[in-house]
Formats: C-alpha cells, sequence, structure tokens
C-alpha cells in the first residue's frame, strides 16, 4: 500500500520563465478553470451513485466509496457526440523554444549538484534513464505478428439504444467481454463488427447481441474494482474469429504492453506502451483552486489503482477504447482496459486496465450460482487448455460437483 505522502497532492513550484511557458502553452481554450469537469468541482467528494443519476448495484460494497472508473463520467465508454476541447497551436511556438534553451544550462547545473555527478555526459544518461523509451522489446516482427492475428479476435462495439460505443473481445465460444459502462440499459440494442479496420470501406455485417449474459460495476470480495459485461451473440461460432482466453496469460506488475481496440470509435488501432509506477506519477498544482481540487481528486483515486492492483499506464486510446484487451510483451492477453482519470478535458493523467483473473473469478462464481452448467462447459473446454487456468478451474470443477442442487443445462 501507498506510504501516507504518496497519497497527498504533490505541489510544484515554478519559476518566473516558467509560468510564462505555461501561460503561452495553454492558449484560450486552457485557461485555469475553464477545462475542469463538472463532476469533480467539488472534489475530493464522493458523490453517490443517485446524484450521478446512475444505477447502483445491489451487490456493490460501501467501501472504497468511490469507485475509479464510475466516478471519471466512464470517459472511455461515453458517447463519441460527446465534442473535445480543441488543443490550440502555440501561436509564437519559437518564443517558448528559446526559453526552454535558455533553461537548459541551469537543469543541468542543477542536475549535476542534486545527483553528484561530472560531466555533461553523466546528465544526458540521468536523462534517459528517467525520460526515455525502450521500445526493443516491440521491435520483433513474431511478436508484432503474434498481436496481429489476436487483433482478429478484437471488436467494435455500437450500442445503439444507449447511444455509446466502445471496445470487446471475444472470449470463448460465441461471448464477448467488455466494460459494463458501456451498457445502461441491459435490454439495449447492441451490435459488433470485426472488421472495421478502414474507413475508407463500408463495415462488413454487424453481429447482433442475444443478451447480456453477466455483468458487474462493483467492489468485489477482495475489494478490486470489476466493471465488465459478458455479451452473448447470436451466430455460430463458426463464422467467428479465435477466441482469445486460449491467449490467457496471468497478471503482470512491469514491462511493455500492447492494447488494441476502436478508439474515438474509429477504425482498429494498436498502441504500444509500459506499465508505470504510480508513485512516480507527479500531478502538480496549476494556480487554480478549482483546477487543484480536480488534482487532489486525481491522486486520490490514482492510489485506488495501486491499491487494488490495476494495471497502470500511459495511452493515447480515450473514448471508445472501453473494453480492448492488454496484451503483455508475449501476445498474452491479461487485463481489459478500462478507463483513465482526466487531467483536462483532452487528456488524462494515468490510464488503467483490470486484470482479466478477477473477472473470471467473478464470472465462473456467478454462472454457478444462478446454475448455468452450459455456459460454464463451454469456458472449462476453452480454459483447461491454458496451464495458468487450471488451478482456478479445478476448484470450481469441485464447487460443482459438490452443490445437491441440479444446474440449468439450456
Amino acid at each position: 500500500m501507498r506510504k501516507e505522502e504518496n497519497k497527498s497532492l504533490q505541489s510544484t513550484t515554478e519559476t518566473d520563465s516558467g509560468s510564462q511557458i505555461a501561460e503561452q502553452a495553454a492558449g484560450p481554450a486552457q485557461k485555469q478553470g475553464e477545462s475542469t469537469p463538472s463532476s469533480a468541482t467539488s472534489a475530493p467528494a464522493n458523490p453517490s451513485a443517485q446524484e450521478r443519476g446512475e444505477s447502483t448495484p445491489s451487490s456493490a460494497k460501501s467501501a472504497p466509496a468511490n469507485p475509479p472508473a464510475q466516478e471519471q463520467e466512464q470517459e472511455r465508454g461515453e458517447s463519441t457526440s460527446r465534442s473535445a476541447r480543441a488543443i490550440h497551436e502555440i501561436l509564437d511556438s519559437k518564443q517558448v523554444a528559446d526559453i526552454l534553451r535558455s533553461q537548459f544550462k541551469d537543469l543541468v547545473k542543477h542536475i549535476k549538484e542534486r545527483e553528484n555527478v561530472r560531466g555533461d555526459g553523466k546528465v544526458l544518461e540521468l536523462l534517459r534513464q528517467e525520460f526515455g523509451k525502450d521500445t526493443k522489446e516491440f521491435l520483433d516482427v513474431c511478436r508484432v505478428k503474434n498481436w496481429m492475428k489476436r487483433s482478429e479476435s478484437v471488436c467494435h462495439i455500437i450500442n445503439i439504444s444507449d447511444d455509446l460505443v466502445g471496445t470487446g473481445f471475444l472470449l470463448f465460444d460465441r461471448f464477448i467481454l467488455t466494460n459494463k459502462h458501456l451498457i445502461k440499459d441491459l435490454n439495449a440494442r447492441i451490435y459488433v463488427s470485426f472488421h472495421y479496420e478502414n474507413e475508407h470501406l463500408p463495415q462488413k455485417t454487424r453481429l447482433p447481441i442475444k443478451e447480456v449474459i453477466d455483468w458487474a460495476y462493483e467492489w468485489d470480495e477482495e475489494k478490486c474494482w470489476l466493471d465488465y459485461a459478458l455479451l452473448e451473440l447470436s451466430v455460430s461460432t463458426a463464422d467467428l474469429p479465435p477466441p482469445l482466453l486460449t491467449q490467457y496469460g496471468p497478471p503482470i506488475q512491469c514491462g511493455g504492453l500492447c492494447i488494441i481496440g476502436h478508439p474515438e470509435s474509429g477504425v482498429k488501432r494498436v498502441d504500444f506502451c509500459s506499465i508505470i509506477d504510480l508513485t512516480q506519477v507527479t500531478i502538480g498544482h496549476t494556480g487554480s483552486v478549482i483546477e487543484n481540487e480536480i488534482l487532489r481528486w486525481i491522486n486520490w483515486n490514482l492510489s485506488i489503482v495501486e491499491e487494488n492492483q490495476m494495471i497502470a499506464y500511459h495511452t493515447c486510446f480515450f473514448h471508445g477504447a472501453s473494453g480492448s484487451p492488454v496484451f503483455d510483451k508475449y501476445g498474452q492477453v491479461v487485463a481489459m482496459h478500462t478507463a483513465g482519470f482526466r487531467e483536462s478535458s483532452t487528456r488524462s493523467a494515468v490510464e488503467y486496465a483490470i486484470p482479466l483473473l478477477p473477472i473470471l473469478e467473478h464470472f465462473l462464481s456467478k454462472m454457478a450460482g444462478v446454475r448455468r452448467l452450459d455456459i460454464l462447459r463451454r469456458f472449462i473446454e476453452v480454459a483447461m487448455t491454458q496451464d495458468a487456468l487450471r488451478p482456478l478451474i479445478a476448484g470450481y470443477i469441485q464447487l460443482v460437483a459438490d452443490s445437491p442442487e441440479p444446474m440449468e443445462t439450456s
């Protein structure tokens, strides 16, 4: 668990020239207070689901009281009809560049004194370690081919009834996994498309969703935040791509990631990123009282992500990418991209994914509880091909075998 001091907001002290840069870079669209989401102006207060106009699952826990995705307007899953504030070009970028160059000598001097090093080469090495991006893991063609093969199982989700769009992926048999926050009405008309990859070509057949089989939007018994829905397609498995459960991987805490989805409700895209250490995420004051309240709220939520073992990273995926599968460097699906915490109207401070393991545990428990042997059988047939899932499956097989009640088989 993070130390108490890491939960508090980290403030930054700006020099006069630094303030000048900030003012020029902000532009008219990002003046203090203008980009503040209305839902966060009283942070770090924890509004109830009724105040937000949302329904609360009966099984949801009361503590921790502030589900991270729920408090963030679910920006990944909101309709793309919401217009993002445009980022304006810096009018005099040369002047800003000159200011930054003039500060560089002082920066090098400060680093030498703080780190007790000599020579500009040592400073450059330190800067590379801190800010450089190691991309060697993503250069192997065989790995890229693996990810591209996995991408066939990723689909664009169109929720017509709720006017929401997002991403999902074929988990097993004919069942799609995505985020629950994309589905407000369980009886909504929902379609998926596995082939939206070229914006200049019409989408191929959209497949209708038969029903929502299972869902969770709550804290589980281990105090892990769950936000998932399992959707059943009404087509034969012969018409579907390979299920990604056959590529399952256990949760990871470091290393490179590959996210495949439909950001901005656009064509299927890929983003490579790396897991970040949340203790190194610095979000400082901007000077505005309202914005500083938002930053305190963001830091509070970051502590929840860390404490509940969610996977945090920086990605360019935003609206429409909720439900995207997250792969490790070996091509194993380890998590589901869920949301991020907004730092402004056009960017988020950090994004996170829910590991697949707690989702599968909750799903198995739910299916055993409602006596759906038919679905459990189809899931187990696929899951038992994965060594990493066999201990989990064995426990639930024993649970079903010990149950005195008959199971539903159709």
